[in-house]
């Protein structure tokens, strides 16, 4: 079974990026929504395949002027699916490097960090330690008093601007620019919030991503399980969306304002946060 799906991933990723032999019929069909839906099935946590399993049968099949693997997957799934969490993280700098690359999922998450990263002292003991980590849970109450909604803060005379974007298809110019879903800042009573945008497959990428930092004792800090912590606290219903929306920063593409609002409620249950959120 792993041969045949690792097969099917590699020939899928191939004709995607437009490595298909001229004069050669494709040999998976991508008519229609099958094509998102096979995208969104690969980047699933439980469907994930070996990286160097994948790779390895890339290279038992690839002609000679094939790009390397990782360079047909960036453009695969990076260019066209998912949103440049931070595109001045290139792969060119795994190129050579693909054994400490996991599975595709992780590739997916190797940009979610701030375009200026924080130094941190790397150590994943410190991810086993009981007393640095903190439940949602066991915070809620703490955080309910200290962190006001949108709404809220905009009454308390809080401004919002949004500050890039953070999709391509977004981009005006196919400016690809440096900014990172994570680079929020507050100064002089202004919160500028990078503008993202809230489409059907949102949910299924954004919860996979998430699971996979919060089962990953390597990945720290864990950008996306604070940052959907943040906006739950930041979301409490469409009134807040409907801000958000107004000032330039959420593009809602999945309807009314009420779908949004749920969606940022629920993602962050169950998650763990730890004490340099």
């Amino acid at each position: 079974m792993l041969l045949l799906d690792g097969c099917f991933v590699v020939e899928f990723i191939r004709e995607r990026s437009g490595m298909c032999p001229e004069g050669d019929d494709k040999l998976i069909s991508t008519v229609g929504c099958i094509c998102n839906q096979i995208l969104r099935d690969l980047l699933l946590l439980e469907n994930q395949l070996p990286f160097f399993v994948l790779n390895k049968l890339h290279d038992m099949t690839k002609q000679v002027t094939e790009s390397p693997f990782i360079y047909m997957v960036e453009r695969t799934f990076l260019l066209a699916k998912l949103p440049k969490m931070n595109p001045t993280s290139s792969f060119q700098e795994t190129g050579g490097n693909e054994k400490n690359i996991y599975h595709l999922l992780h590739v997916a998450h190797m940009p979610c960090h701030p375009s200026k990263m924080k130094t941190i002292i790397s150590n994943p003991s410190m991810e086993e330690d009981k007393n640095s980590s903190k439940s949602l849970h066991g915070i809620h109450m703490a955080w309910h008093k200290v962190m006001p909604n949108a709404t809220e803060l905009s009454e308390a005379g809080v401004s919002f601007a949004s500050v890039g974007n953070i999709f391509r298809s977004l981009d005006k110019d196919n400016d690809l620019g440096d900014t990172s879903l994570f680079d929020i800042t507050f100064k002089n009573g202004l919160m500028t919030i990078p503008c993202f945008q809230i489409i059907d497959d949102t949910e299924v990428l954004r919860r996979n991503l998430i699971a996979y930092e919060q089962l990953s004792s390597g990945v720290h800090p864990k950008y996306l399980s604070d940052f959907a912590v943040f906006m739950d606290y930041f979301i409490d219903s469409e009134k807040d969306v409907s801000l958000l929306r107004m000032n330039g920063i959420i593009v809602n593409k999945i309807g009314d304002d009420t779908e949004v609002a749920s969606f940022f409620n629920k993602i962050s249950k169950g998650i763990t946060v730890y004490s340099n959120f």
